[in-house]
C-alpha cells in the first residue's frame, strides 16, 4: 500500500474521531436489554442481526454513561461505513488508537497521570504533553513511536 493512501486513511480516521466528539448524540426509543450489559473495565460488544438496533443501543449506552458523569471525550464512536475507508487494513487501525492516545494525553489526562481504567494504554506508549515529546500526531499531540 502506498504511503499516500495510508496517510489518507490516517487523516480520515482522525477526522472521524473529531466528528464523534462534536456531533450530538442521536436519540431514539430506548432499547431494553435484560441481563448484564457491561462489566467494569471491560469493552462492551454488541452483536446481532442486521438492522436490529445495535448502533442505536450503543448510542443509548453513551447517553447513559454521560448521565453517570463519564466525560464525552471517553465515549468515542467511529462508524467505519465510509467510502473513504474502503480498503482499510486492520494494521492501519493503529493510527486511530495513536490519535486517540494523543488526544487523551492533551485533554483527558493531567500531567503524569493515566485515564482511570486505562492501564492497558500505558503499555502502548500513552504519554502526557508534559513529557516534552514533540507534537507529531495529526491533531498536534504526542504520538507513541509505532516503529513504522
Amino acid at each position: 500500500m502506498s504511503n499516500s493512501l495510508a496517510t489518507q486513511y490516517q487523516k480520515r480516521l482522525a477526522e472521524k474521531l473529531a466528528e464523534t466528539l462534536k456531533a450530538p448524540l442521536p436519540t431514539a426509543t430506548p432499547r431494553r436489554v435484560h441481563g448484564v450489559v457491561s462489566l467494569p473495565n471491560k469493552a462492551t460488544a454488541v452483536v446481532g442481526m442486521r438492522r436490529a438496533g445495535k448502533t442505536t443501543f450503543l448510542h443509548q449506552l453513551r447517553r447513559d454513561r454521560l448521565e453517570q458523569g463519564v466525560a464525552r471525550e471517553r465515549l468515542v464512536y467511529v462508524n467505519f461505513e465510509d467510502e473513504q475507508l474502503a480498503g482499510l487494513q486492520a494494521a492501519q487501525l493503529n493510527s486511530l488508537l495513536e490519535e486517540f492516545q494523543g488526544f487523551a494525553a492533551r485533554v483527558l489526562v493531567a500531567p503524569g497521570r493515566l485515564l482511570p481504567g486505562a492501564h492497558g494504554l500505558a503499555g502502548n506508549g500513552l504519554r502526557t504533553a508534559a513529557d516534552g515529546e514533540p507534537a507529531q500526531g495529526l491533531s498536534g499531540g504526542p504520538r507513541p513511536d509505532s516503529g513504522l
